[in-house]
């Protein structure tokens, strides 16, 4: 408490006094009025909902088509959990309603009610899903959207989401080597948006033929089974139709293979200067190199590499 002013204390202290007692009052009053913010405060209604994903063993990091979605109060996210893909509503989004019924698995008591949070069965796979997919709005078509997912069957999948689940497969390509039908892949596919290019870049698409011109490009890495840890690729599509751009590390390259380990990260892409820098595996004690600067335009090695740190 503030002890109170004396008559033998000076003008100039007494108003001293009076500002700090009064200042300390009004905090006093506002921390009263802010609501205490505890642990145990409930979560707001509008986050109070779960979804069971239907799959088994770890679900992917989520992917979101927020910043371009196709349809107005539509947003999805996706994941891949076990084999299965996953779509998920973001927004409250009452698709389906016929009259005041919900034609949807994930009606509400039979009415037209919205169903944020909602899985909707999405699209499988043959084999597990190892990574997140890489969701891609077309540079070709701005109308369309597309996922690319890898798998443990060493095939690259081209999914169609413009639409409604369940979601149409549009292309694959096998990614596995002819000596070894348990290559993978286990990294998330990487993408060079035409959109976001520079001339460089689309001049190079474009000179593929009509079919590629404006397209994107996809690249993934590969994770080689039967034992090796050193002939992993990095490989171009074209995503209209997944046809092969470039190789990187391809067999038979001049001077022998360069010592590539498994992909279990998708790469990155610097469009200024049309490189994509993946990092890749290296067995403990190797002094095999682990990152790599490859132009976008070629498959070519654009820089020097980087050697792992033995363990």
């Amino acid at each position: 408490m503030v002890a109170a002013a004396t008559s033998h204390e000076s003008p100039v202290r007494r108003r001293l006094w009076r500002v700090v007692t009064v200042s300390l009052s009004i905090t006093a009053v506002a921390a009263a009025l802010v609501p205490l913010q505890t642990s145990a405060a409930p979560c707001p209604p509008a986050y109070q909902y779960r979804v069971d994903t239907g799959g088994a063993g770890p679900a992917s990091v989520p992917v979101h088509d927020t910043s371009f979605p196709l349809v107005p109060g539509r947003s999805r996210a996706y994941f891949t959990q076990g084999t299965l893909l996953v779509s998920v509503h973001n927004r409250n989004y009452p698709i389906g309603c016929i009259g005041t019924a919900l034609a949807d698995p994930c009606a509400a008591n039979g009415t037209c009610s919205k169903f944020r949070g909602c899985r909707q069965a999405g699209w499988s796979a043959p084999s597990t899903l190892s990574a997140a997919p890489r969701l891609v709005s077309s540079s070709q078509d701005t109308s369309k959207a597309s996922l690319f997912i890898g798998a443990d069957n060493g095939l690259l999948y081209k999914i169609d989401v413009t639409g409604e689940p369940p979601f149409p497969t549009l292309a694959t390509v096998d990614t596995r080597r002819a000596s070894c039908t348990t290559d993978k892949i286990i990294a998330t596919p990487a993408v060079q948006l035409y959109a976001s290019a520079n001339t460089a870049f689309r001049n190079r698409v474009d000179s593929f033929g009509a079919s590629h011109t404006g397209d994107d490009v996809i690249f993934v890495t590969t994770s080689t089974g039967c034992g090796d840890q050193t002939r992993n690729r990095v490989i171009a599509y074209f995503a209209s139709d997944l046809s092969p751009m470039w190789v990187f590390n391809a067999p038979g390259l001049p001077g022998g293979e360069l010592r590539v380990g498994a992909g279990t990260e998708g790469c990155s892409v610097d469009y200024s200067n049309n490189r994509l820098f993946c990092g890749t595996a290296a067995p403990p004690g190797s002094d095999q190199d682990s990152l790599w600067a490859i132009d976008t335009l070629t498959g070519r090695l654009s820089g020097r590499t980087i050697r792992a740190a033995p363990s």
